[in-house]
């Protein structure tokens, strides 16, 4: 087994992703290089599946550990039995990893040194994109997301979509790497021709204006409620208040044209707390200011149900009424529903107040004047179809509401926000971030953070977003670019399969 490869790998992707230490981006790029290593270099494919399935279980629960804090402050898991967590999923995703490799080693002597690394490029962009589509899908710890905090680095995000532009970084690495064990300079030449496009590209988005149509004040009102205080009904009039008194004060300071209330920031349905709602109205009207807001509520039942529970957003007017609202689309397994009909009675505190959420399959815009917000509440944002569609229906502003205070003072929430960065790049949107606990943000088309907010602090965050209307590249290309990769993939795979072997001798 290749130990010194599989520990760079892992830490590769540790250092690279957002952490609790430091963060390097460019370290992300010794994952795919260390498993494209341990792939031409292991004996038998079964050799290079065990150490690829090592190095990413290591390194996607180093990424991930933060799993734990709900299973243990929330739902009472003593550590070691919440521990098997983060690995059992570290260890799902390892399988693409696994995949990797073995589909390296099998095709490795029947490809030059140059077409191997462009393979090594198809196949990491097809990894990621079944990564974030099998089973409900979990794009997380995507290679591009390392690079959030360089955003020049994100342009090509606008063309290629978070998916692909990791198959890029992956080949390019690759490439690189190629070239020099095996002495050989058109490796080299073929990276040296990606990043010089990618470049070129990045030059361009970079100094180009941003197209905007009008300007968006936005007040993101962070209450900081306590998880597990959050659900308890006698602390529903504290919270209530506490977000009113904080909404008027962030106004007196900031006039605005949009609040934003993070998701179920009403711990209760609003729909049966008049009260609470003529307090809502109240607020709107005297402010004059539109006020997103995140709820549980409830519909009509389906497939049999008397009642669907929804995790909604609604939009109150300056005039006092409802007059739009957004129910979650992607729901998140074992966290708002419990897979199968199951019942695990540990998880009951995770539905504490609704029971399962249902899904909802309306994706239009909410519509205020010349405002069009695509709504994603919680990990929604992490999903490249889900903002694709948004847009597709018509937002000219991207919004998320989300609540990861049930994830502690962690790294999460620092990767939530960078994965949220790579969406507003993608879609050449505006995204504004209203969370709990944080992190509030507004993000520019660019990748840039223009505004944020600070971690478990209660506080209204200010910052101006604007309206656009233009689509990127990769939103026309969608979904016919991927295919492409998804076809030229098979392509390769098939001739290093059952071509012939390359003359090419390679020295390791």
């Amino acid at each position: 087994m290749h130990i010194f490869a599989t520990a760079i790998a892992a830490l590769g992707l540790w250092l690279g992703m957002a952490n609790d230490l430091i963060q390097v981006p460019l370290f992300a790029m010794a994952f795919p290089v260390a498993l494209y290593h341990i792939a031409q270099n292991s004996p038998t494919w079964q050799s290079a599946l065990r150490s690829a399935l090592l190095a990413g279980t290591a390194g996607y629960a180093a990424c991930l550990y933060w799993i734990v804090i709900p299973l243990n402050t929330q739902a009472g898991i003593p550590w070691p039995l919440a521990l098997p967590a983060p690995l059992l999923l570290a260890f799902y995703l390892s399988l693409y990893c696994g995949l990797f490799t073995v589909l390296i080693h099998r095709v490795a002597k029947r490809l030059s040194p140059t077409v191997l690394g462009v393979f090594a490029m198809l196949l990491w962009g097809t990894l990621e994109l079944l990564r974030g589509t099998l089973f409900t899908g979990f794009p997380w710890a995507v290679l591009a997301a390392a690079f959030a905090p360089w955003p020049v680095m994100l342009q090509p995000l606008s063309f290629l979509g978070s998916y692909v532009y990791s198959g890029v970084l992956a080949g390019v690495a690759c490439l690189l790497f190629e070239s020099y064990s095996t002495r050989s300079a058109r490796p080299a030449l073929a990276a040296l021709v990606v990043m010089a496009a990618c470049a070129g590209w990045s030059w361009h988005m970079w100094n180009s204006p941003i197209v905007t149509t009008a300007p968006v004040r936005t007040l993101m009102v962070q209450g900081n409620i306590d998880q597990g205080q959050k659900w308890a009904p006698a602390y529903q009039n504290g919270t209530v208040h506490r977000y009113v008194d904080m909404t008027r004060a962030g106004l007196d300071k900031h006039p605005s044209d949009l609040v934003i209330w993070p998701e179920t920031s009403m711990p209760f349905y609003l729909q049966e707390k008049q009260e609470y709602l003529s307090m809502l109205r109240e607020l709107t009207i005297e402010t004059q200011t539109p006020l997103l807001v995140g709820t549980p509520a409830y519909a009509n039942g389906t497939q049999g149900r008397q009642w669907d529970t929804l995790n909604r957003a609604y939009l109150m007017g300056n005039d006092g009424f409802l007059s739009g609202w957004y129910d979650k689309e992607h729901l998140v397994p074992f966290g708002e529903y419990i897979p199968f009909g199951m019942h695990i009675p540990f998880l009951d505190v995770f539905f504490e107040g609704t029971g399962d959420f249902q899904t909802s399959s309306a994706t239009h815009p909410i519509i205020h004047g010349n405002l069009a917000m695509g709504v994603l509440i919680c990990y929604e944002t992490i999903f490249t179809d889900l903002t694709q569609q948004r847009v597709r229906d018509g937002a000219n502003l991207l919004v998320n509401i989300s609540n990861d205070a049930w994830f502690g003072n962690t790294a999460a929430p620092e990767q939530h926000l960078q994965l949220a960065v790579l969406r507003a790049v993608e879609q050449g949107r505006y995204l504004v971030r209203g969370t709990n606990t944080g992190i509030s943000a507004i993000v520019d088309p660019k990748g840039r953070i223009l505004t944020r907010g600070a971690l478990f602090k209660a506080e209204a965050v200010y910052g101006t977003a604007a309206l656009v209307q233009g689509t990127t590249p990769f939103h026309r290309m969608y979904p016919n670019l991927h295919l492409a990769v998804l076809g030229a993939c098979a392509l390769l795979l098939a001739r290093g399969a059952f071509g012939r072997p390359h003359s090419t001798r390679r020295k390791r």
